[in-house]
């Protein structure tokens, strides 16, 4: 946002000068149900669209206009250090990697996406999580594997498709190096525990 838009926002919406007050120093907002969803629809990838431009910016507004009455309202996280604000973003991070573990994701896609650099996106990953964003990756979807193949009888290769390996052996090789198991030694693991 920029200073002029600060400023029409300040004269449509009234002063303000307690925003301002509350933070001279750095805060945290709370990513609330609205914030979030604001985030989402301004962060999508329709920019082909016929006013494509104009709606992004007036879901930034509206954004910037639901952080600052979450501020005003003192819905913010106390004490915020550089430390939370990246354990913040962590939590981010695994939230939308989780969510489309089924998906190849360039780190460009996530430093544009989160708005912060590849080098300090994954030296604070690591730093929260003690793996990288790939390890964490092959982790999701070695979890979901083991779900599928566990509760369902789909082919191997269709649940390495559904969990985002190229192939049923590239989720062997994932599952032998995580797990030490392949999904046929899963299977059968799961199908003596029913059977006791």
């Amino acid at each position: 946002m920029t200073g002029d838009a600060l400023h029409k926002l300040d004269v449509g919406v009234g002063s303000l000068g307690e925003f301002r007050r509350r933070t001279r120093n750095p805060i945290l907002v709370r990513r609330t149900a609205a914030i979030r969803t604001l985030q989402e629809l301004s962060l999508r990838n329709d920019r082909d669209a016929y006013g494509s431009a104009a709606t992004r910016q007036a879901l930034s507004s509206a954004l910037l206009m639901q952080c600052i009455g979450e501020v005003i309202a003192g819905k913010t996280e106390p004490g915020t250090s550089p430390r939370e604000h990246g354990m913040a973003l962590v939590a981010d991070l695994e939230a939308f990697l989780t969510r489309h573990a089924d998906q190849d994701i360039p780190l460009d896609t996530l430093e544009e996406r989160f708005g912060i650099s590849r080098r300090h996106m994954t030296r604070l990953f690591r730093e929260n999580t003690g793996r990288s964003i790939g390890e964490f990756q092959q982790q999701v979807r070695y979890e979901n594997a083991r779900r599928l193949l566990a509760e369902t009888d789909l082919p191997v290769g269709e649940v390495a498709f559904r969990v985002g390996f190229e192939s049923g052996a590239a989720l062997s090789r994932a599952m032998r190096r995580i797990g030490g198991h392949s999904p046929s030694e899963l299977r059968a693991g799961v199908a003596r525990s029913v059977k006791s």
